[in-house]
């Protein structure tokens, strides 16, 4: 039981309170002791906004849950409202290393959406913010690989291209484990990178699709009558405090 209440080692609570749309506060500090040994305490008063999770993705990952106090002792380790500032990719490690840390009695969290939830900070969050070009790169990488597999699979030829063999798209999986040494990843965790990122990414792909379509469809029903009553054009994604 890592997360523990900041005077003694009994289990944390995390009490928080909402104070607008997307600002939280946290009432009653904890502390989180990494396995390295360094202990990192989320402080009464800080301000956060849980976990940052696009709406499109909340059926997923919810912006709060069993993550919460993972996603608070992330939250006070980057920014520029950080407590203590570590390099980003260290920071991605503990937010990993404290999805799995389970307090004793309590059901273990999804061990995919962990690791999918890692994948999206260390790209969407720290690589982007380190070089978009490299983020850039690795969708691309991505994007090359899973249509050299359609290609083989179905036989057909995208863009003109000759069928891909193979080979080609073995060659193409193999090299993506080159982002092993992506300098913006923590070496106890990049050797999941590629593959982590290269099937999660296109999996929820179609969800998200789905989610994002379904969400316009509702907003188009909705904005003629919210602006013949006045309400003006309402929010394309869920309505959040203060409605």
């Amino acid at each position: 039981m890592p997360f523990y209440r900041l005077r003694d080692d009994r289990e944390a609570d995390v009490i928080i309170k909402q104070h607008g749309d997307k600002s939280w506060e946290v009432r009653q500090e904890f502390r989180y002791v990494t396995p390295d040994g360094q202990t990192y305490i989320v402080p009464k008063r800080f301000c956060t906004d849980l976990a940052s999770v696009p709406w499109f993705f909340w059926w997923l990952v919810a912006s709060y849950g069993r993550h919460t106090r993972a996603a608070l002792v992330h939250d006070t380790l980057i920014g520029p409202d950080a407590i203590v500032k570590v390099e980003r990719k260290y920071a991605d490690w503990i937010l990993l290393t404290a999805l799995d840390d389970t307090p004793e009695g309590e059901r273990r969290g999804s061990w995919c959406r962990h690791q999918l939830m890692w994948v999206a900070v260390c790209l969407f969050g720290t690589m982007r913010q380190c070089s978009k070009a490299l983020l850039g790169l690795f969708l691309l990488h991505v994007a090359v690989f899973w249509v050299s597999f359609a290609s083989v699979l179905l036989g057909w030829s995208p863009f003109g291209w000759q069928a891909v063999p193979w080979v080609g798209v073995v060659a193409v999986g193999a090299l993506g484990f080159a982002w092993t040494f992506n300098p913006q990843a923590d070496r106890r965790l990049a050797s999941r990178l590629w593959p982590v990122g290269a099937v999660g990414l296109p999996l929820v792909l179609p969800a998200v699709l789905l989610v994002g379509a379904t969400a316009v469809v509702i907003w188009v029903l909705d904005v003629i009558p919210a602006i013949v009553q006045g309400r003006g054009v309402p929010p394309i994604g869920p309505t959040r405090f203060p409605a």
